[in-house]
């Protein structure tokens, strides 16, 4: 939260919209947050498009999304990208959270590919 009242958590539309890309473009993709389980989210009715609702009514994706992995569980050795996503969230969960710093830093040592958008680059 920001202040008393004001939600935050991960942008949706920043998470829905790479996520079809991804799966375009024939990767499989896995969905993690800092603790694990269903992380906060935020969603503009404003910007919201097809992909977004289609991501929104997706009973599989929604399941992934609810059950998304620790990222104290990710070996980063097992991926070729990482992509940050941002929303006003991670400029609290990202800066100081050793298992994203060891994700982003092994990708990278690797020649991986290590992406971030909008509040995502917090996570670097």
């Amino acid at each position: 939260k920001m202040g008393e009242n004001k939600a935050t958590g991960y942008e949706h539309t920043e998470l829905a919209r790479a996520y079809w890309v991804f799966i375009a473009n024939g990767f499989s993709v896995d969905i993690a947050s800092p603790q694990g389980g269903k992380p906060p989210v935020v969603i503009d009715g404003e910007d919201m498009g097809a992909y977004d609702y289609a991501f929104l009514n997706d009973k599989v994706i929604q399941q992934q999304v609810a059950n998304s992995i620790p990222l104290a569980n990710i070996n980063p050795d097992d991926y070729e990208a990482v992509y940050f996503v941002g929303g006003k969230g991670t400029m609290f969960d990202f800066p100081n959270n050793p298992h994203i710093h060891n994700i982003a830093k092994t990708l990278y040592q690797n020649n991986k590919v290590v992406s971030a958008v909008c509040h995502g680059p917090a996570a670097l």
